[in-house]
């Protein structure tokens, strides 16, 4: 028996050798035993801020007790992970390399009001499961901030950042949340972005951003931020953006604000709830090329603390916007109100319970909008007028009708 049982140990130990680079030997762990177990990943760098004698030469055993020491010794393409704690730093990554928290509640990185919390300024840098808190309130700084390089010099080529990837934080208490201005082909997914003085994100030239199954509630408690703002300029726009999945609630401003040259947006099975402002703002995007998708949103309770919103505001936009499948109830002021925009489509939305479930002002023109195939609160057999002014230069204002020819007579199923 003895002999099988060596034999049987020794064909182990050849299949699976003791420093196998995919295994953590858990006796090295000695004292941070209780900090390990399965949340504890392979790494190339580790940190612990209860490594407060050293020596510290970042090793599972010997961890580094900063992340500023670990960001120093790290090589391109190389893993740091960081055991529970609370870092009192701020960060700046000029490197390819992957930050990896051991539990996003309590692995904590506290700015302390100074600067931004992270800043990064290299393309393929992922940060994962950490709270990220406290940074400076200036208008200009974020909890996690990534910035390409934008020249003046319009002969100049921008350069953008690529391949950043914000998954399962938490950032609250800092002047915006995520920041991302000149970065592509990246995304922001299952964060918690709460209670942030301005804006839970901000989006600035860039493209190819996903925003997805995240909780984005409360922020904008100073500046009267939005939940999410993109923001585009002439040749520098946002564009090849998707927001999906979002819980988009009870922020302080707009829920979704779409500033000026905004192309190729995607806004898609979203709950829009309880912002005080507008749930979506869609305002001066004037390129009649540029589409934008708003599908099977639940947009709900918007509009308390705004003048004219509600639900859906459009302000000066001739982009080819598509409304369709979205459950717009019990909205403040207005379901969805155009002021001079033009070739949108609205179609198949549920319009229950809004003060007013529609409206439009247009100047010195009649629009190419399209309302169809809607639920109107009740069942529909004639067409279902829909209720607004054009006005001219002067101010004088004709009341005018434009028309759902196929209300529906059932709510849909969204």
């Amino acid at each position: 028996m003895k002999k099988f049982v060596l034999i049987l140990i020794l064909l182990i130990s050849l299949i699976i050798p003791i420093n196998s680079v995919n295994a953590i030997d858990f006796d090295l762990l000695e004292g941070q035993k209780e900090k390990a177990g399965p949340a504890v990943l392979i790494a190339d760098i580790y940190v612990d801020d209860d490594n407060t004698d050293g020596p510290w030469i970042g090793t599972i055993k010997k961890p580094f007790n900063t992340i500023n020491q670990a960001l120093d010794a790290a090589n391109s393409n190389e893993t740091i992970f960081v055991f529970t704690g609370t870092y009192n730093e701020t960060l700046f990554i000029e490197k390819e390399i992957k930050l990896i928290g051991q539990n996003k509640e309590s692995t904590i990185i506290n700015g302390e009001y100074s600067g931004n919390v992270v800043r990064i300024n290299s393309s393929y840098v992922e940060i994962k499961a950490f709270t990220i808190i406290n940074s400076i309130f200036d208008w200009f700084s974020a909890g996690i901030k990534a910035c390409g390089v934008n020249f003046l010099d319009e002969k100049k080529q921008d350069i953008f950042l690529s391949n950043i990837k914000i998954e399962n934080c938490i950032l609250k208490n800092n002047d915006c949340g995520i920041k991302f201005s000149l970065v592509k082909n990246s995304y922001a997914k299952d964060n918690e972005i709460i209670s942030n003085k301005g804006n839970g994100i901000y989006i600035m030239y860039s493209e190819n951003i996903e925003i997805k199954d995240s909780t984005i509630v409360n922020n904008g408690l100073e500046t009267d931020g939005d939940g999410i703002e993109f923001f585009g300029f002439y040749n520098e726009i946002c564009k090849s953006i998707d927001i999906n999945n979002c819980n988009i609630k009870e922020n302080k401003h707009d829920g979704i604000s779409l500033v000026s040259f905004c192309k190729d947006i995607t806004i898609q099975d979203n709950q829009i709830i309880n912002n005080e402002n507008s749930g979506i703002n869609i305002i001066s995007n004037v390129n009649e090329s540029y589409i934008i998708k708003v599908e099977r949103n639940t947009i709900k309770q918007n509009g308390r603390g705004g003048l004219l919103q509600g639900g859906i505001y459009l302000q000066d936009s001739k982009t080819q916007l598509k409304i369709v499948l979205n459950e717009i109830v019990d909205n403040d002021k207005f379901g969805v109100l155009l002021t001079r925009s033009s070739n949108v489509q609205i179609k198949k939305n549920n319009f229950i319970d809004n003060t007013k479930n529609s409206f439009f002002y247009y100047k010195n023109t009649i629009s190419e909008n399209i309302w169809d195939y809607n639920f109107w609160d009740r069942p529909r057999y004639l067409p279902k007028a829909i209720h607004g002014y054009i006005y001219n230069n002067n101010g004088q204002y004709l009341p005018w009708l434009e028309y759902d020819f196929h209300p529906t007579k059932e709510p849909y199923f969204i």
